[in-house]
This record gives C-alpha cells, structure tokens and sequence, in this order.
C-alpha cells in the first residue's frame, strides 16, 4: 500500500505522462531536476523555501494529513530511511520535538509509540484467537 504523497506522485505523473521522483531533501528540487518532472518532497514549510520554489514557477499540492497520521509514518519510515529522523529537526527516538516541552514531548512520543505496539500486538492476538476458533469448528484448513 502506497502512501497518499506517492500515490498522488505517481497519478499525477502518469495522468500528465510526466517524469516523477521523491526525496526527502528539498534541495534536489532545485538541482538537475528536468523541467515538468512531478517531484515529491518530504520537508517542512519554511518561507524560504515558499519563496524558492515560487521564484522557480514549482506548482506545490500539498496533501493535508491528520498529525498522527504523519506520526505514524514517521515512525514507520525511520526503520528504513536514516533522513526521516530530521524531518522534525531531531535525531530518531527524540520524542522531545513533539512539544514545546522536552519532557511533554518524550511522553507524547512514547506514548504514541505504545498505543501503535498495542493495536498491532491486540490485532495479532485476535487473528491468533480467530483462527483456533475456525480451526475447531472445522472451517480453516
């Protein structure tokens, strides 16, 4: 299952017949990135960077995503790409960049972290259970 950035990556390119690519750094839209290409950027807005891409006519689609659906995805990503751990501005496992408060921010951030092992280990146990229940009725093989 894509994300909703790739996926909205990819129909757009091939809805325009377009180019498409990803980073996760913004300065790779402005390098040797061919004119028409659909880009998708993981990046916080910044002015600076507004005004960087307006100045070089970049058409911006930003999805709008509930914030602990982008938590979710970075905690996701971060076992497998290094630079998810600076999209927040801290290093993985530096829940403190979730609040104003350092401490308010660890708590928030394991917190979070637990709720998600609990639906997944809650998830597993009832598939486990679901299946010994078919198994005894005779309908699972």
């Amino acid at each position: 299952m894509r994300a909703l950035g790739s996926l909205l990556r990819k129909t757009l390119a091939r809805a325009h017949g377009l180019d498409e690519t990803a980073s996760h750094d913004p300065a790779y839209l402005f390098g040797d990135l061919a004119l028409g290409t659909v880009a998708q950027v993981h990046a916080p807005y910044t002015p600076e960077l507004h005004a960087s891409l307006r100045k070089r006519s970049v058409i911006v689609v930003t999805p709008r995503r509930h914030p602990l659906d982008v938590l979710l995805s970075m905690l996701h990503f971060a076992q497998f790409e290094p630079d998810v751990s600076c999209w927040l501005g801290g290093n993985y496992l530096d829940y403190f960049v979730l609040s104003h408060d350092t401490v308010h921010g660890q708590e928030r951030g394991i917190f979070w972290v637990e709720v998600g092992v609990a639906i997944t280990v809650s998830g597993v146990m009832m598939k486990i259970f679901y299946m010994f229940a078919a198994r005894r009725k005779g309908e699972f093989s």
